[in-house]
């Protein structure tokens, strides 16, 4: 013909005379285990149609129509030692077939002769049912149409009888609905007990047919309905109730993952948060030390205006920003010179200009100080006055930010409450006549009347 057909091992192939093309023969797979080919023989019916006989390590396989074999059928019947054959075929041996349909064949035991032409065929359906169901051991149902497990079992045997009337091997297929995907196939050795273990509770169908070596199919399959009862944790209240459970327990897992991490974390804010108060007020002190006449000023000045904030309802976040604030109120002041800042005599006009400018210094200086609100307009503001005679921009009233207005009621009480190089202390009846006087043109009176309140009671 226009193939020449060649192997390897077990794979198959035939080559186009006139395409110069090769194809290999999918269909020509090692099914049933038959080995290596060895010859291949083509058996006509006369009409252009031919049978093809692949002489194989363990038997002959005969393939129903070269056509299809070239399309990849794999629609086949074997002959094996159970079948007839003395033995398995010699490799590299020579076969026959003569023109009356003798194929010749070379075994380890002799020659097998098979007429090609009227080999029996078996087209007889074998027969298969289901003897006994073994559950952990022990016998628990027989043949019939459905069997109820309890929801402890944990292996099942499923044992089943074959009638075949040939020799011939036969295939077994079967399949579990409810567990199996497809059908699962057995043969010759390794047709045994079929075998499921810790079957879920629920409902299954057990499919089992046989095919004889000739590819006759049972007449009629073998269904067995199992139903397996539900353990307590397989029911839908309690699977129910295990994930409402999980939830709880996911939930308070990451409560207290949470919580922990957020005791962490405030731990941790409130390391750096006394960092920053430290770092701050090291600043403050440094400044103060600038200024032999001035002890713990800033800081002194820090605490009465958070005093003065908790009155008019300051929520933490402002109560903070403003204590930084104050804090650094005075930070200008390393612009000053030393013989001026601490001059014992009175100041000149030029002196007094280059003191006026540590409010601007301070706010150029905190200018990208962004992550305390208000901290720049704070300490430029904090000398202006409430009734626009102030420095350095002349604001006046609202206009001025309130945490100003708070420091400057603070600083005016420090600075009369402080020895100065050209006066002492001012007693407490003095400083207090002094912030009425004042109340309405230096300072906010609203907050000057805070102060107030807080000397009467002794507060500050």
């Amino acid at each position: 013909g226009q193939y020449i057909w060649g192997s390897s091992g077990t794979k198959a192939f035939v080559f186009h005379k006139t395409d110069k093309t090769v194809k290999n023969l999918n269909g020509v797979s090692d099914a049933h285990n038959m080995g290596s080919f060895f010859d291949f023989k083509f058996v006509g019916d006369g009409q252009g149609h031919y049978d093809v006989w692949a002489l194989r390590g363990s038997g002959v396989q005969v393939f129903s129509r070269s056509g299809a074999l070239l399309n990849d059928s794999s629609d086949s019947k074997t002959f094996k030692k159970r079948d007839g054959l003395f033995s398995s075929i010699v490799a590299n041996s020579w076969s026959w077939l003569d023109d009356d349909g003798s194929l010749y064949i070379a075994c380890g035991e002799g020659v097998n002769v098979i007429d090609v032409y009227n080999y029996y065929r078996n087209t007889a359906a074998p027969k298969v049912a289901l003897t006994s169901v073994v559950v952990d051991g022990e016998v628990f149902a027989s043949t019939g149409g459905s069997v109820t497990l309890p929801s402890g079992s944990h292996r099942i045997e499923l044992h089943y009888a074959l009638l075949s009337f040939s020799s011939s091997e036969c295939t077994i297929k079967y399949k579990l609905q409810g567990f199996d995907d497809d059908f699962v196939e057995l043969s010759g050795d390794d047709i045994v007990p079929l075998v499921y273990t810790n079957l879920d509770g629920g409902d299954y169908k057990l499919t089992i047919t046989a095919v004889n070596a000739d590819g006759v199919e049972s007449q009629q399959q073998v269904s067995v309905y199992i139903h397996k009862q539900e353990a307590v944790i397989e029911t839908v209240w309690m699977q129910a109730l295990l994930v409402i459970l999980g939830l709880l327990a996911v939930g308070g897992g990451t409560f207290l993952i949470m919580h922990k991490r957020n005791k962490a974390l405030e731990r941790r804010k409130a390391t750096y948060k006394k960092m920053t108060e430290q770092a701050l007020r090291a600043i403050a002190a440094t400044i103060d030390a600038k200024d032999i006449h001035t002890s713990e000023h800033s800081a002194k000045v820090a605490d009465y205006a958070i005093k003065i904030a908790k009155r008019l309802n300051f929520d933490e976040e402002k109560l903070e920003n403003l204590y930084y604030t104050a804090l650094l109120h005075d930070i200008g002041k390393i612009s000053i010179p030393d013989c001026i800042l601490n001059k014992p005599d009175k100041l000149t006009d030029e002196e007094y200009e280059i003191v006026k400018r540590h409010t601007i210094v301070g706010g150029d200086i905190l200018k990208d100080f962004t992550e305390i609100e208000g901290i720049v307009d704070g300490v430029k503001s904090h000398h202006e006055r409430f009734d626009g005679k102030g420095y350095c921009e002349g604001k006046r009233g609202a206009e001025i930010s309130l945490n100003a207005r708070i420091i400057a009621v603070a600083d005016t009480y420090d600075a009369m409450n402080s020895d100065r190089p050209y006066r002492k202390a001012l007693s407490r009846e003095a400083i207090i006549a002094e912030l009425k006087n004042v109340a309405g043109t230096q300072l906010d009176p609203h907050i000057t009347a805070i102060m107030l309140d807080l000397l009467d009671e002794g507060e500050i």
